[in-house]
Formats: structure tokens, C-alpha cells, sequence
């Protein structure tokens, strides 16, 4: 590169100039042509459904609380985001919930269902499988998770 080469090049040619220029003319008509606001869908509202049940793992009755529901993600100026759904399963009558452990699952997004991690392994319940772990015919039918995390 030539010594005009960059001088040239440090100083811009003048062709970002020019795209920014029509960056801003693409941002001023994108503001005066904005749509009016649709309000999000039932589902993207703050909502917690809680019940109570109780299983036997490892010999032992276990109570335990239910809470699945939605939190709402807003922008400081209060217009919603995202919504999050969540479950989380606590083990009722601790005494000391500070020496329980918290456990983060989280599904892979698209085509990942979460139903596995819940009826398959980390729920208080799971789907009754095979002696051999395959799935047997229907009606399907719910056990204790013998391996649950909440004892």
C-alpha cells in the first residue's frame, strides 16, 4: 500500500460518510412509519399457579409445593419484553431452606421439549416406563421418581 493509499484509507473516502447519511434517513422514516402497538398476548402476563402433593421416595413421604408460571421481562420504561416460563418443585417442611440444594434445568429450545427433565428425571413424578426403559402401551400412567431431588 502506497504512502496516498493510506492517507486515503485514515481518512475514509467518504463513502461511510455517505452511508451513514442514509442510515439516519433510514432510521427517520422508520420512525414516522411505526406500526401502532399490538398488546403481547395473555401468556406474556406475571402468573403463578401453586399446589401442594406429596410421593414416596426412597421409603419415605415427601411433601412437596408446585410453582409453574410465567415472569415477565420489561425495559426500564415498563413495555414487556419476553416471558419466561418456569416449574420448580420444594420440598415442604425444611427447616433450613438455606441448606437445600437449587437445581437450574434447562431445556435445548426448539424441537428440545422440557417434558423429559420433568417426567423423565428431575420431577417428584415420572412416566412409567419398561423393565428395560422402553414405553409401554397407553393409557400412560405416572409413578414416584424414586430418584427425585427433593429428598
Amino acid at each position: 500500500m502506497g504512502d496516498d493509499d493510506a492517507k486515503s484509507a485514515a481518512a475514509g473516502n467518504g463513502k461511510d460518510k455517505i452511508n451513514n447519511k442514509d442510515n439516519d434517513k433510514n432510521k427517520d422514516r422508520d420512525k414516522d412509519s411505526k406500526s401502532p402497538e399490538v398488546p403481547p398476548p395473555p401468556h406474556h402476563e406475571d402468573r403463578v399457579s401453586e399446589t401442594t402433593h406429596t410421593v414416596t421416595i426412597g421409603g419415605k413421604r415427601v411433601g412437596y409445593t408446585v410453582r409453574a408460571g410465567h415472569l415477565v421481562i420489561k425495559e426500564e420504561e415498563g413495555k414487556k419484553q419476553a416471558s419466561f416460563f418456569s416449574v420448580a418443585y420444594v420440598r415442604n417442611g425444611v427447616r433450613d431452606r438455606q441448606q437445600r440444594p437449587v437445581v437450574f434445568s434447562f431445556n435445548g429450545g426448539p424441537g428440545s421439549s422440557s417434558v423429559w427433565l420433568h417426567l423423565g428425571v428431575l420431577g417428584p413424578r415420572r412416566v412409567q416406563l419398561g423393565r428395560l426403559g422402553e414405553g409401554v402401551p397407553a393409557p400412560g400412567r405416572l409413578v414416584d421418581n424414586e430418584h427425585s431431588l427433593l429428598l
